[in-house]
């Protein structure tokens, strides 16, 4: 592990947003919940899953696999605010839902050129 890599996790706290890879199967842009001395607690903005990523490495079991995949933190890039809200938003549509109307998944044009515009940067800006 890269010091570099470690520092970089070391300095997240609650409300940053992370992009992570997911072992064989994808990405996924986490909203960071919880820090402690060990585990980053993060929730995926996009689908109904929370990670426990390990603070020194950035890596977590995938909820969605069973845990058999592991997903990594690739990037925490800091966002533009205005792109950093737009994402938050998003999620804050349907935490805690048991339900949504499959009218409400549709991104708006501006949902649509955050999430572009995030995955540049984090492509652009990844940990070693």
């Amino acid at each position: 592990m890269t010091e570099a890599r470690e520092t970089a996790l070391r300095r997240l706290g609650e409300g940053d947003i992370v992009y992570a890879d997911i072992a064989d199967s994808g990405t996924a842009v986490c909203l960071v919940l919880e820090v402690t001395e060990t585990a980053i607690q993060a929730r995926d903005i996009c689908r109904d899953g929370e990670f426990i990523f390990d603070r020194m490495t950035g890596v977590a079991p995938c909820p969605w696999q069973n845990n058999r995949l592991s997903c990594r933190i690739t990037s925490v890039a800091r966002l533009p605010p205005d792109m950093h809200d737009v994402l938050v938003r998003y999620h804050e549509k349907f935490v805690g839902r048991a339900s949504v109307p499959i009218e409400e998944w549709r991104m708006s044009d501006e949902e649509i050129r955050a999430f572009g515009g995030a995955t540049d940067i984090w492509e652009e800006e990844t940990l070693p």
